[in-house]
Order: structure tokens, then sequence, then C-alpha cells
């Protein structure tokens, strides 16, 4: 089964097009900083953004593999966290 952002990378590897950011980029990450906001977008966020930037993507689509990519990093990030909360409880169990 393709995970969305498996599928988010191959998009931007078959249309060339990479996560780093270019200098408008670089200019927006730091005036955020100044502005004390925080924002801290992923690889895969980043390729999102250069595919949009690049027109291989319309905001509605971009939009909706971003909900989708969100959505399934939180759900792996609750299975992290229940095995890792199954495995500290199983410990405990045995040493005491």
């Amino acid at each position: 089964m393709s995970t969305v952002a498996s599928r988010i990378r191959k998009l931007a590897r078959d249309n060339k097009i990479s996560a780093e950011p270019d200098r408008m980029g670089l200019m927006a990450m730091t005036i955020t900083s100044l502005a004390g906001d925080s924002v801290k977008l992923d690889g895969v966020e980043r390729l999102l953004v250069s595919l949009k930037k690049s027109g291989v993507l319309s905001t509605s689509e971009i939009l909706r593999l971003q909900s989708s990519y969100l959505v399934e990093k939180a759900k792996a990030k609750a299975k992290s966290n229940a095995k890792h909360a199954n495995s500290s409880r199983s410990g405990r169990s045995a040493t005491a």
C-alpha cells in the first residue's frame, strides 16, 4: 500500500522537484521567525510547497494532499505512542 508521503515524493521526483527552499522561501522563513512565529515544515510539506510553486499542483490539490498527509502522520504518531506506552507498561510490570 502506498502512503500519501510516498506518493508526494514520487510526484516530486517525477517532476524533478526539490524540497530545498528557494530564495523567497528562505526569506519567508526568516520573516516568520523574526515575527516570533514557529512554522516548521517537514520535507514532505516542503515538497508540497515546491510542487505548488512549480505549477505541478493546484491549490485544491495541495490542500487535499496536505490534509491527507497530516492525517496519515497523526495516525502514525498515535500508533507509535501507543506502542511505546505498551512497552513501558510491560517493562514496569516485569520489574515490579
